[in-house]
């Protein structure tokens, strides 16, 4: 089982990407769990597919725990085998229910804001078990933070 993290309401290439990766893991059999702001335009979009979907409130830091206690009760008592994080706010999100559940973190990056060179950021792109980069302008900015685990 998967977890998707993408906490953006609108519907746009990010969010389209992560909807192609999610049905790439259902088409080869994955149970797959979507975490995203209920009753946004990627909410209704998802609805039509193979996700089970877990409401969140949004991803602005101030709904952190709240988000954590909803994905966590949706979840029950199953532990995701990779964690899928498309946005640098569930990244920290990814990053604590990777600790949780002992699963592996994967932060698929797409920006094309400037990647923040704080140790802060550079701490969580350490412990993500690969970075997946959409070109190579990006994948160098994260190979210049010390992150090797690209793709």
């Amino acid at each position: 089982m998967d977890l998707i993290i993408c906490d953006i309401p609108w519907y746009s290439g990010l969010s389209h990407y992560a909807l192609e990766v999610g049905r790439v893991l259902v088409n080869a059999g994955i149970t797959v769990y979507w975490a995203t702001p209920e009753g946004t335009d990627l909410w209704s979009r998802l609805k039509n597919e193979k996700f089970n979907l877990l409401p969140i409130k949004s991803r602005h830091s101030r709904h952190f725990f709240s988000n954590y206690s909803s994905i966590t009760k949706g979840l029950d008592k199953q532990s995701p085998e990779r964690i899928l994080s498309f946005t640098g706010s569930s990244l920290l999100l990814g990053y604590f229910l990777k600790r949780r559940y002992k699963s592996k973190l994967f932060r698929f990056r797409t920006e094309s804001l400037k990647l923040k060179k704080n140790i802060f950021n550079r701490m969580l792109y350490n412990k993500c078990d690969y970075v997946v980069a959409g070109n190579k302008k990006i994948e160098s900015e994260i190979n210049g933070i010390g992150i090797s685990k690209t793709a």
